[in-house]
């Protein structure tokens, strides 16, 4: 019986997502519209197998299934207090693989307005300058590994013991090159430290109940061993604590 795989890569060139069909099961993926073109390896996906009679949609991301989740499903919920007039950070990690299929957050009235950032980050991913920064910068030149591990439309930080950016967004990618959507507030040395973080989620509360956060996404979203998942909570009340209860699907 003959099968045909679609799979999907992202274009770094054309910054969009590429399919290709084929009756071959491949990992090793070129962009099907140019084989010159840079694409992210990271980003190979398994879309759907046909069969006689028969689509078979993969739940995990092709890279990921060599490195290590056995399918086994857990759910597991956080609850975090927030005092007033705050901005919290809480970081945790697992020491196992993981591959998350979906998130939800409960929310109460109180709650409305507060703004929850979800993110994912691992020190290895972390990159530096290969050229100095002049202040009011919109792009800077970064090392050639760091750009194969990134993506567009999330985040960057350039860091020193004395100066931080604000998490900057991702434009575009030009070979080393990263196109930035804010200005860089302080000059850089060549061979700053660049963080780079993946963010699940970002949204205003408005009202109360579940937000259900990838529910809806077909593939799920791999995290390697000690992956810091950092849940940010910005409380505007001036009176109240809030205690937000985030539920996290996995598999492991």
């Amino acid at each position: 019986m003959i099968k045909i795989y679609k799979k999907r890569i992202y274009c770094q060139t054309d910054s969009k997502w590429e399919y290709k069909l084929s009756v071959e099961n491949e990992d090793n993926l070129t962009c099907p519209v140019d084989k010159n073109h840079k694409v992210n390896k990271n980003s190979i996906s398994l879309v759907e197998i046909y069969e006689e009679n028969k689509i078979k949609i993969e739940t995990e991301n092709i890279p990921f299934k060599s490195q290590g989740t056995k399918g086994r499903y857990q759910m597991k919920s956080k609850a975090f207090d927030c005092p007033a007039k705050a901005c919290i950070d809480y970081t945790w990690n697992y020491s196992y693989p993981i591959s998350i299929i979906s998130g939800y957050l409960t929310t109460t009235e109180s709650m409305h307005g507060d703004t929850i950032t979800i993110d994912f980050y691992k020190k290895e991913s972390d990159g530096i300058l290969e050229k100095s920064t002049s202040k009011d910068d919109k792009s800077i030149f970064v090392n050639e590994a760091f750009t194969k591990n990134i993506n567009i439309g999330n985040y960057i930080k350039i860091f020193t013991n004395t100066d931080s950016t604000d998490y900057i967004h991702i434009n575009k990618i030009n070979d080393n090159e990263l196109l930035l959507d804010t200005q860089i507030d302080f000059k850089f040395e060549k061979g700053t430290c660049i963080k780079y973080i993946v963010r699940f989620c970002e949204i205003e509360v408005g009202s109360a109940g579940k937000y259900d956060i990838g529910a809806n996404n077909l593939n799920t979203l791999y995290l390697p061993v000690d992956t810091n998942i950092i849940f940010s909570y910005d409380n505007k009340s001036i009176t109240l604590q809030k205690r937000p209860v985030f539920y996290l699907e996995f598999f492991y």
